[in-house]
């Protein structure tokens, strides 16, 4: 039996629109996309400005902190490599810069997962060697290491 339930679960395919994400990811950068012309920010991937419709995205670094704003915990797997999580969370992450994001929070189990809760990116390394930005419940402030 595997001894890391999270071992195997599936990476994001690398395309043009994500590519930038996934090679900051890879060397532990959590950056967003942001629009050139008019400066809103988004959650990737963006193929174009969700507020202008530019295609004049740059991708800068974010502080990768937010809040759970939703969150619900599944006791079915709705892809088979989830099935040793069960039960497992997937959450809707709202950024202090803004953008929501769809991902999970990981715990040790001592403290459930709240709406309102402050969490801060940590990364995963999945298929591939490719990271995947999952969160991690923030209860202090962050350390010079993180």
């Amino acid at each position: 039996m595997n001894s890391n339930p999270r071992e195997g679960l599936p990476s994001p395919e690398l395309d043009e629109r994500n590519q930038p994400f996934v090679q900051n990811a890879a060397a532990g950068v959590f950056v967003l996309p942001v629009c050139t012309d008019c400066g809103a920010i988004m959650a990737p991937p963006v193929a174009n400005c969700t507020t202008c419709l530019s295609d004049a995205i740059e991708w800068r670094p974010s502080s990768g902190t937010g809040t759970v704003f939703s969150f619900i915990d599944y006791h079915r797997a709705w892809v088979k490599e989830f099935e040793s999580l069960i039960p497992y969370n997937v959450s809707i992450i709202e950024f202090d810069e803004g953008p929501r994001m769809i991902s999970n929070v990981l715990t040790d189990g001592s403290q459930p997962v709240e709406i309102g809760a402050r969490v801060r990116v940590a990364f995963e390394t999945r298929g591939e060697g490719r990271a995947v930005p999952v969160f991690v419940l923030d209860n202090g402030p962050a350390s010079e290491d993180n």
